[in-house]
């Protein structure tokens, strides 16, 4: 370990998918060590103990939990946090981050979100000042939370957010406008006609992929049901990660579904359509693959700022609904199920929706995040 580069990514549990492609990324550097730092390094032995004896990650109480704090973190969206950093010895956090950097003594630091960042800045102040610290924001929209004056580096989607973090007094040579990381293997050449054996899919049929986002999964269970009903129509895959409840959920509503132990890169090779809320780890991935995205309607203010930003691009959908009174299914238009069914018969009247995503993707320079980290590692601030 002496002999490599360090670097420290700090996360939350929610953005580990992410994470873990800005990880391989740089494993591929055999002089580079990157290493995760979760929230669980941050928690109380105690309460971890009690939390994996007792609590599921998937069930009620941590993913309420997980809601709860979600929802509390976004009211802050728009405020701007105090500059100051101040390394505080009563706070466990305080002392948690510097143990690592001690124990680390990184070359390079990433922040993938605001979660314990003055606390890592304090630390980094207290042990290692000449170290950098990189902010990648996994978002179409600025975060204010994420913004500190200690920080070197940020690294943004779009022109929209560059511009927001200028408005709050950040130089403009300290932003980087990026393509969001994906895994090395999305630049893997797939055998498509190998995947359409290996899952039994019949060629001739549209591929519809359901792309679960980590922690909260509000309308893709009803997702999978409505899916289920057109199951003789289309290929359909879901992508259910670490999520192993939803995983449950698409097999039980008769999908084929995956978990973070399959090649989820190649699945996304044959997808025609991908349906999912609009959060940045499942639009990256289907703009990539240049695949249409459905997009279910959003769950958290966030979200809807994304749906807005991607307005031309999205094909917003709604899910079924039962008129309880008739004891009927209501399908509009919109439903899901009938916008697949509109583009399975007629893709052409879709080709504005693939203009929008071409414009998308020439809007961001593919690699620019990494050729700038490896320029921070090679200058050995």
């Amino acid at each position: 370990m002496k002999d490599k580069k360090r670097i420290l990514i700090f996360t939350e549990n929610k953005n580990i998918e992410y994470t873990q492609a800005i990880k391989d990324y740089l494993a591929l550097n055999k002089s580079q060590l990157p290493i995760i730092i979760g929230e669980e390094e941050f928690q109380n032995i105690f309460f971890r103990l009690v939390k994996e004896k007792y609590f599921s990650d998937e069930g009620f109480v941590v993913r309420t939990a997980d809601i709860i704090k979600d929802k509390f973190s976004l009211k802050k969206f728009d405020k701007l946090p105090k500059q100051d950093i101040v390394f505080n010895k009563s706070s466990s956090s305080c002392q948690r981050a510097l143990n690592m950097f001690l124990r680390y003594h990184p070359n390079l630091v990433i922040l993938t979100s605001a979660y314990k960042m003055k606390e890592i800045l304090s630390a980094r102040m207290r042990s290692h000042p000449e170290v950098p610290v990189v902010m990648i924001m996994p978002s179409f929209t600025l975060n204010k939370q994420c913004i500190n004056k200690q920080i070197d580096l940020y690294v943004v989607d779009n022109l929209g957010v560059k511009k927001g973090l200028m408005k709050e007094g950040v130089a403009e040579s300290k932003i980087l406008v990026s393509d969001m990381p994906l895994t090395p293997e999305f630049d893997t050449a797939f055998d498509k006609n190998s995947i359409y054996e290996q899952y039994s899919f019949t060629k001739h049929k549209i591929t519809v992929l359901v792309s679960v986002p980590q922690g909260n999964t509000a309308g893709i269970k009803e997702a999978f049901a409505e899916l289920g009903l057109a199951k003789q129509e289309f290929n359909i895959i879901a992508d259910c990660g670490y999520d192993r409840k939803m995983l449950v959920s698409a097999r039980d509503a008769g999908l084929t579904a995956v978990n973070e132990g399959a090649n989820v890169n190649a699945i996304y090779a044959i997808a025609d359509a991908v349906v999912g809320r609009p959060v940045l780890s499942s639009v990256a991935k289907a703009y990539y693959r240049n695949a249409l995205f459905f997009a279910l309607p959003p769950a958290n203010e966030e979200e809807k700022r994304a749906q807005a930003y991607l307005s031309g691009s999205l094909i917003n959908v709604k899910l079924m609904e039962m008129d309880k009174k008739e004891k009927t299914i209501i399908i509009t238009e919109d439903t899901l199920v009938h916008k697949l069914q509109e583009f399975r018969k007629s893709p052409k009247s879709f080709d504005s929706f693939y203009q929008a995503i071409e414009s998308h993707n020439a809007e961001r320079t593919r690699g620019a995040l990494f050729k700038k980290l490896d320029e921070l590692l090679g200058k050995g601030k």
